[in-house]
């Protein structure tokens, strides 16, 4: 849910408590437009970093693989084989309904 969305929905909320009354449901729906509003702000306020291909490259736990090949997996949503040192690319190949990335 987008934040424009998550405000429009608190606001519905509260004044659905502003209708009823200032009972316990009431107070319940207060709180919980609060909390909505609060996750809106936090995430307009969360910024997106884009990582570039090749600008993070993970180390291997255990030392180097005996041959260069350990490195890559064929993901089997694509079929694009994967340097798994490569964090964007492994992230790209997590996202469901990914396209295979670009080759160099």
């Amino acid at each position: 849910m987008k934040p424009n969305e998550m405000r429009r929905l608190a606001l519905k909320l509260l004044e659905e408590a502003d209708q009823e009354g200032s009972g316990p449901e009431e107070l319940s729906l207060l709180v919980t437009a609060e909390q909505i509003l609060i996750a809106a702000d936090a995430f307009d306020e969360m910024a997106i970093v884009e990582i570039k291909p090749g600008t993070i490259i993970g180390e291997r736990v255990g030392g180097d693989p005996a041959d260069e090949a350990e490195h890559y997996q064929v993901c089997p949503a694509c079929g694009q084989t994967v340097d798994m040192r490569d964090l964007d690319a492994v992230l790209h190949h997590e996202r469901e309904g990914h396209e295979p990335l670009p080759s160099n």
